[in-house]
């Protein structure tokens, strides 16, 4: 009788196809940009690594002009809450952003270059309200850049459900519907 709740629980979720997905132009993103990405010399993938740093150690206001001297005009960027393709939306998002945060930092763990692909680690702490402890969510980018140096694409890979945990009344539902998946 649980797998016959378990399979409407998925069926009920899968439903739910036709609102947006953070994937949703990935595999074309990924086509497009190995086509124009370049593989970095290990000089200036360490220079772009100290400006990746530069820019995202701290998040505040002044990260979204601070991100628009890393990107391309056109790139494509999903960190799995939002899509983005452009800089005047980048520095959008990233100034509401750093206004909804107390506070916001990156610490980076590790990179690693594979031919084209650059993979960071990283380690998110946000503090959304003074009063409230900070949070930490565990993470990866995988990022391409073209020959100006630029990047070209940005995928960042991180549980998204730990942050919808963190939500007082829809945490207690993912929560409930983790465990309840899980058996």
């Amino acid at each position: 009788m649980l797998k016959i709740y378990k399979i409407f629980a998925l069926g009920l979720v899968s439903s739910c196809a036709k609102f947006p997905r953070p994937y949703e132009g990935i595999e074309l993103a990924l086509q497009q940009s190995e086509e124009n990405a370049v593989k970095l010399e290990e000089r200036d993938s360490s220079i772009r690594m100290d400006q990746i740093r530069y820019v995202y150690e701290t998040f505040d206001s002044s990260t979204a002009q601070k991100a628009a001297e890393l990107y391309a005009n056109q790139f494509y960027f999903n960190d799995r809450i939002h899509i983005i393709q452009n800089l005047p939306n980048l520095k959008s998002y990233f100034a509401k952003q750093a206004e909804q945060c107390a506070q916001c930092r990156l610490e980076f763990t590790g990179f690693v270059q594979q031919n084209k692909d650059f993979f960071t680690h990283w380690v998110m702490h946000i503090q959304t309200n003074p009063s409230n402890p900070s949070r930490k969510y565990y993470g990866m980018s995988r990022l391409r850049f073209n020959n100006a140096g630029k990047i070209i694409l940005h995928l960042d890979y991180w549980d998204f459900s730990e942050l919808m945990e963190s939500i007082p009344i829809i945490g207690r539902i993912t929560a409930w519907f983790r465990d309840f998946l899980a058996g």
